[in-house]
């Protein structure tokens, strides 16, 4: 059974400096699989949310031809840091 990703993200002396989780519903994890829109949220070691990477579903996103021709079908992610203060985009050429 599929469930949301966790990751530990350490600095260069190996320290935890932050931690993430992935926020999905199950049923977007299990029929969409890589597809699937997510939102990561970025957490200090207090446990704050410092940042947040969503990426929208697209059901024809991924497919490294269609992206390639097609603006809309390619992956797309928004970081926000603080959360609703958007820093960046990150696209899929």
């Amino acid at each position: 059974w599929d469930t949301n990703n966790k990751y530990v993200i350490k600095n260069a002396a190996g320290q935890q400096a932050y931690y993430a989780v992935e926020d999905t519903d199950t049923c977007m994890r299990v029929c969409c699989e890589s597809q699937r829109g997510f939102q990561i949220f970025v957490l200090d070691n207090m446990q704050q949310q410092v940042m947040r990477i969503s990426r929208e579903f697209k059901c024809c996103a991924g497919c490294c031809w269609c992206a390639g021709c097609c603006d809309h079908c390619a992956f797309e992610l928004t970081i926000e840091a603080p959360v609703g203060n958007v820093i960046g985009y990150v696209k899929q050429k």
